[in-house]
């Protein structure tokens, strides 16, 4: 699975694979994310690549609410980048965790930080991992079935024929 590579630190297939999950599952959520904003405002991708999920998810909001009230699924995407906020709240506590061993001798993570100390369990990493692939999943249909490819579409479109 991992090729001729042989880990040297101890830690638990299973929990480093959940951790893995968890961590593409919010790439591709993130993804997801800038495409939506480059969906309402044409340089959000490019603008997104120095920014944080944090920074990320507030310029969507942003965005969003300098949106007409009649625009497709505002105040969807509205409450979308406000979960996402917490989402990457949740990723930044999870990577930026710290290993400590559990009961029982288990390596595991564990964050500590404004908001107090917090433990990740295989059962909370995993329940991480489901919320953000639900989050990316919620994104993927307001690219498609919410209509923002669409309208990204026809609005660069329209561009083209005006100019």
């Amino acid at each position: 699975m991992l090729g001729n590579y042989s880990p040297r630190i101890p830690a638990d297939e299973t929990y480093v694979h959940a951790l893995g999950r968890a961590a593409y599952n919010f790439a591709y959520l993130e993804s997801a994310v800038v495409w939506i904003g480059e969906c309402l405002r044409d340089g959000f991708i490019d603008a997104s690549y120095n920014m944080t999920a944090k920074q990320i998810a507030n310029k969507l909001i942003g965005v969003a609410q300098k949106l007409d009230d009649h625009f497709i699924c505002r105040a969807r995407i509205i409450n979308f980048s406000e979960a996402f906020v917490d989402l990457a709240e949740t990723r930044n506590k999870i990577l930026h965790g710290r290993p400590y061993t559990a009961d029982g001798g288990v390596q595991q993570l564990t964050y500590r930080g404004r908001s107090g100390e917090v433990y990740w369990p295989i059962d909370d990493v995993i329940i991480a991992a489901e919320k953000f692939e639900d989050a990316a999943i919620e994104a993927g249909d307001l690219l498609n079935d919410g209509g923002l490819l669409k309208a990204r579409e026809a609005r660069l479109t329209n561009s083209e024929v005006g100019s």
